[in-house]
């Protein structure tokens, strides 16, 4: 190590210390944002789905014998479990609401007894009935997501 690696690294410590101690003075956090814990979800339920399909499939290999059938029910609720927690997270990122879109068009066949039901009107306004889990009801549901990202 020579002299000019001490100075450097002390020039670095000390312009380094002169934005750190102001900002924690100001209650200003150093640290890098937390991720989305969308992600996490999506992975998640992307694991239990899978499950699910691997259970299932055996069971139809197989057919029902005895008690066989209950790996495949402790798979289905893993999964519900997953998309309850999956639909009921807010993303915090654009990006973690653009993953979770993307997600639940390709992988949603659960989301739709986790979306809330909506009002649905025809083009005159008269009231039709209510949508909830189909691909408007995922969309409703983003956009909602969204509308409260741009408010926040």
């Amino acid at each position: 190590m020579s002299i000019t690696d001490i100075h450097t690294s002390r020039r670095a410590f000390l312009a380094t210390l002169a934005i750190a101690v102001p900002a924690i003075v100001a209650g200003v956090s150093l640290a890098a944002p937390l991720p989305d814990p969308i992600h996490a979800l999506i992975l998640a339920h992307r694991d239990a789905a899978a499950h699910f399909d691997v259970e299932n499939a055996k069971l139809a290999d197989t057919g029902i014998i005895g008690d066989n059938w209950l790996p495949s029910t402790a798979a289905l609720t893993a999964e519900l479990e997953a998309t309850r927690s999956l639909i009921s997270c807010v993303p915090t990122s654009a990006v973690g609401l653009a993953a979770l879109e993307a997600h639940l068009h390709d992988h949603g066949r659960m989301a739709r007894h986790f979306i809330p039901a909506r009002r649905l009107y025809d083009v005159d306004g008269m009231y039709i009935g209510t949508g909830g889990g189909d691909v408007a009801g995922i969309d409703f549901l983003l956009a909602g997501y969204a509308a409260g990202m741009a408010a926040a």
